[in-house]
């Protein structure tokens, strides 16, 4: 009778310890899929998130300002003479400075991938980046100096556009 006690015994502890393992697997398949999951839906997120940034600075506005920075911003001077004699253009100009400025902070943030970023608008970036710091710089100086960094974002990130650039024709 001992025997077959103790016999039962040990069957229930091999069950039980049977038991455990398989719940500790189904728990580590589930963890495992919610990594996944998560770091899928962070993916498809950033993508959107690119996408809609793409698109944003795909439009009409933003092209005609990235134009006119080229077209008639080639000194703090010209940017000057653009802010007081050409208030739209200023602004559309402005704009796509600040559009640029907000993509950099996405970069930054990690909201958006540098590498996609860099391949899609880099060039776009370095190209536009002495034209842009011609306007900051006659921004800073009109509204004094002390005041608060205009579009920090965009100069970090046109200046990694430069050497991205750079890197790809070398």
């Amino acid at each position: 009778m001992a025997v077959a006690a103790l016999v039962v015994s040990g069957i229930t502890a091999v069950a039980v310890l049977i038991s455990c393992l398989v719940a500790y697997k189904a728990y580590r398949f589930s963890a495992d899929t919610r990594k996944r999951t998560e770091r899928q839906t962070q993916n498809l997120n950033k993508r959107d998130l690119f996408l809609s940034l793409h698109e944003r600075l795909s439009s009409v506005d933003q092209i005609r300002g990235r134009g006119i920075l080229r077209e008639r911003v080639n000194s703090p001077k010209s940017a000057e003479y653009l802010r007081r004699r050409y208030q739209e253009e200023n602004r559309l100009a402005s704009g796509a400075i600040a559009m640029l400025d907000i993509l950099g902070l996405y970069v930054e943030e990690g909201f958006v991938e540098k590498d996609l970023v860099l391949q899609e608008w880099g060039p776009v970036l370095a190209d536009l980046y002495p034209h842009g710091m011609d306007v900051i710089e006659d921004r800073q100086r009109s509204r004094g100096a002390g005041r608060r960094l205009w579009w920090p974002h965009f100069r970090r990130l046109g200046l990694e556009a430069i050497a991205w650039v750079d890197e790809q024709e070398h």
